[in-house]
């Protein structure tokens, strides 16, 4: 899974979150790009999966019907917002690869009543609470506001 949250502006600046499952490890990578990133350094952490995290995160995709290829956005190249999020959810299961793809400006407040953006945040939140686990300082971003 991978968040890019950003600003396009004079200042245009973005945070993009990696969080890549491979056996029994979860990998939280956080970068930065653009204007004044100050002393944002990168971060990489890596969490412990058990075979029941592992067992619930399979659950999840399947029950929130994410194992789909699927796209929601509501950005074209003339509506450039001031502030939006992309979120993409890369998957293969049983050998069959899947993508779910979401890009949105930040202030599309009727977005959060779309299915797909509503079980893609869950998804996303079920990771993040298996790393506050080990590192309680570790917060989902929030994606609309």
């Amino acid at each position: 899974m991978t968040v890019v949250t950003g600003e396009l502006s004079k200042d245009s600046n973005s945070t993009t979150v990696t969080l890549s499952v491979s056996g029994d490890k979860l990998t939280y990578q956080r970068s930065y790009r653009g204007a004044h990133p100050g002393n944002r350094k990168p971060l990489k952490e890596e969490f412990a999966l058990t075979a029941a995290d592992r067992a619930n995160l399979l659950k999840l995709l399947r029950e929130k019907n994410l194992l789909v290829t699927k796209t929601l956005s509501s950005l074209t190249q003339q509506q450039r917002p001031g502030s939006y999020f992309s979120l993409s959810i890369r998957s293969t299961v049983e050998g069959k690869e899947h993508t779910v793809t979401i890009n949105l400006p930040r202030h599309a407040v009727k977005s959060k009543e779309d299915r797909l953006y509503q079980d893609s945040v869950a998804l996303c939140e079920e990771l993040y609470k298996i790393m506050r686990r080990t590192d309680p300082s570790l917060s989902m971003p929030e994606l609309i506001y």
